[in-house]
């Protein structure tokens, strides 16, 4: 009856795992390729909670000068319920001179979390996968 439910771990833990690569390729891969260039946080854009009683959320807006010479204004998809940055303060940008819209803030959370959040779930269920997939070994034998 249950044979079934280790194929339904074995498939979530490759689709984490893609989503792993994927992640590893949008933002691991970028900043350590990409450009690093000071940037300003100008303001703060208030983003609305969609459950009630949450409070909004905060997203740095920041400024830097490509090396190009052109002034990239974009919004940190980073955001926390209070500002992690205070308007004025300078932070390490990194963005692709291809596309430098595309730029993030330097740090560990908005850049390394989801993808080593990610991986782990996905070795987690790679593993419950191959508890059960043992274990129905041995009751066949």
């Amino acid at each position: 009856m249950f044979s079934y439910i280790k194929y339904i771990f074995l498939i979530i833990a490759i689709a984490l795992m893609y989503a792993s690569n994927y992640l590893y390729n949008s933002s691991v891969k970028r900043a350590l390729n990409g450009e690093e260039t000071i940037g300003t946080v100008v303001r703060h854009e208030a983003e609305l909670s969609e459950e009630i009683g949450r409070s909004d959320f905060f997203c740095p807006i920041i400024i830097f000068t490509s090396d190009r010479n052109v002034d990239i204004k974009f919004k940190s998809p980073h955001c926390n319920n209070r500002p992690e940055h205070s308007i004025g303060d300078k932070v390490t940008v990194i963005y692709s001179p291809l596309d430098p819209r595309q730029a993030m803030i330097k740090s560990f959370m908005p850049i390394y979390m989801p993808f080593i959040l990610s991986l782990s779930i996905s070795i987690i269920f790679f593993y419950v996968f191959i508890g059960f997939y043992i274990s129905s070994r041995k009751e066949s034998h």
